[in-house]
């Protein structure tokens, strides 16, 4: 009897708090939805400035001159790029995969949240304040799975934002599975685990943060205070885990079958270690706004729903 009493315990714990579970990921697929229908177009940016190839044709100038001969090679310019793109794509060059963006934010979001709050009931469930240890293994264990169950998603996503062609999910889908195989949905998989940090660092600043200042947590924190503070963790997050974001674009829009090491040298040689930071400005931009916008919006729907079930 006392071997079952723990697991006993640990799934009567799990129940009572499986409404908590569904509110979080409801919430955050919620807020997740509305932050990236807003700022698309910075991700967007950030996805092709990362997607540059330098020794490509060039969409600045053209590659070869009329008698055939190789241009010189250009400094790069995020900005004359930019430009270049509205004058050849138009709008369309900023709200390129914007449903699946959004569908896939949503998604990505609801689990996240529905399992950072399942193993913060299991590993902790008679505390709300977490040390730091815990926090990076329930943060790390909700990455993972996330990751995991929506890499195929992001993969589509950023051809899509990189695609010439307007072709449809379906298609992006079908011409992915064709070049690599089922199995290469999940390429940049191994990537994704090392950006599983990202969000280590950010909730954990996020709710260390939170937890200095606010010192009630069954109060509501204000909007400017969410604000201020998820500014702040996403910022130390997004500057320290952005090369691999770099280098996880790269192998979703590779198309020749290539390791990670070896697209990751290819990168390194042709456009050298600042690249890796390519496009970062945009994301910066995109992310903090983002980020603090999300979970403030988190926070606020979390709330009302609460109110209205309870």
């Amino acid at each position: 009897m006392s071997d079952k009493e723990p697991d006993q315990s640990f799934l009567q714990t799990l129940l009572a708090n499986t409404k908590e579970m569904t509110v979080d990921g409801l919430s955050g697929g919620v807020a997740a939805f509305i932050t990236n229908l807003l700022f698309h177009p910075l991700e967007n940016i950030r996805t092709r400035l990362q997607d540059y190839k330098g020794s490509e044709e060039s969409i600045e100038d053209g590659s070869q001159k009329s008698d055939g001969k190789k241009k010189s090679k250009k400094s790069f310019s995020a900005f004359h790029y930019l430009y270049k793109l509205w004058e050849k794509e138009g709008i369309n060059a900023f709200y390129s995969g914007l449903g699946i963006t959004c569908g896939g934010a949503v998604i990505t979001f609801a689990i996240y949240f529905f399992w950072y709050r399942f193993w913060k009931v299991a590993i902790s469930p008679n505390s709300n304040a977490l040390d730091t240890k815990k926090m990076i293994i329930i943060t790390a264990l909700a990455g993972s799975i996330t990751n995991a169950l929506t890499s195929p998603i992001w993969k589509i996503q950023t051809r899509m934002c990189v695609s010439k062609e307007q072709k449809s999910i379906y298609q992006h889908f079908k011409d992915a599975i064709e070049e690599s195989g089922v199995i290469g949905l999940w390429k940049g998989f191994f990537s994704g685990l090392v950006l599983v940090i990202n969000p280590v660092i950010n909730f954990g600043v996020y709710e260390k943060l939170r937890t200095l200042i606010i010192k009630d947590n069954s109060q509501v924190p204000s909007a400017k205070m969410i604000f201020l503070i998820s500014l702040v963790s996403k910022f130390i997050a997004t500057f320290a885990t952005y090369p691999v974001l770099t280098l996880k674009t790269k192998e979703f829009t590779d198309k020749k079958g290539g390791s990670t090491l070896t697209i990751l040298n290819d990168f390194l040689k042709e456009e050298g270690f600042l690249a890796l930071y390519r496009g970062i400005y945009a994301k910066l931009f995109q992310t903090l706004l983002n980020n603090a916008l999300m979970m403030m919006a988190f926070e606020k729907i979390k709330a009302a729903i609460e109110a209205r079930i309870n």
